[in-house]
């Protein structure tokens, strides 16, 4: 029979305490791995180099990591519907963005009710793209490994796919102060973070397994074929949402 170490009341069949909630060290142990993981990642990103955080992130099955940067990814997307209103003057949403969505903003700028819509709606917009990214990205992942010689786990491919957007995540961030001194910049930021996600997915895709032949040649086509995709998804939801 168990006991928890918290209150040294008796656990029951599934390893928790009724009187204080704590659990067993075997409930617990999973949980702590798991943020392990993450944090391995992180630490390995800032303080060696990008590539072996998305070494770390390639190699290990954890849920946890796909799981935390693909929200980070998706609230940063989110994050930029914030800037829109402070640096649409400056012409960087607009750039960003299309003509579109900016000029739905600029009408609701005199209403304070017309405003939060707009806001709202740009924001689950700016969502919905960001998770159709990482749905294209984890497809794309997963026919590259078709010349892997041994086939990483779904996971692996969805934390290579979630990992490699945590330069352009940050990068996004912080062309929304960046773009109110200067719009060049901001955009040059947004840029910078694509490039460097870009190489850190494919060296993440090369330390995830050994490959039969180089799968820059599949990785290149579904890339054309999904930015395709990405470009009408983009279109029909500025319909839908903007009219």
């Amino acid at each position: 029979m168990s006991y928890c170490s918290n209150c040294g009341g008796r656990l029951n069949d599934n390893g928790i305490c009724p009187n204080c909630g704590g659990m067993s060290e075997a409930n617990v142990k999973p949980a702590q791995m798991e943020d392990s993981d993450v944090l391995a990642c992180v630490k390995a990103f800032f303080s060696e180099s990008p590539l072996k955080g998305v070494e770390k992130a390639a190699r290990t099955r954890s849920a946890a990591v796909w799981v935390t940067f693909g929200s980070l990814f998706i609230v940063s997307a989110s994050a930029m519907s914030l800037g829109a209103f402070g640096t649409l003057s400056s012409g960087f949403f607009r750039e960003v963005c299309g003509s579109r969505i900016a000029s739905v903003i600029e009408n609701a700028s005199g209403s304070s009710g017309k405003t939060i819509l707009s806001f709202g709606t740009l924001t689950v917009h700016s969502a919905i793209m960001a998770i159709i990214v990482m749905i294209l990205l984890t497809v794309i992942t997963e026919i590259a490994f078709i010349h892997a010689t041994e086939k990483p786990s779904p996971s692996q491919a969805l934390n290579i796919s979630a990992f490699s957007l945590l330069p352009l995540s940050v990068a996004m961030l912080l062309s929304i102060p960046v773009a109110l001194i200067s719009s060049s910049l901001g955009i040059m930021l947004c840029m910078i973070g694509i490039i460097a996600s870009a190489v850190c997915y494919y060296f993440g895709i090369q330390k995830a397994s050994p490959f039969k032949r180089s799968p820059f040649l599949t990785l290149l086509c579904s890339t054309v074929v999904a930015a395709v995709i990405l470009a009408l998804c983009s279109n029909c939801l500025a319909m839908l949402f903007f009219g």
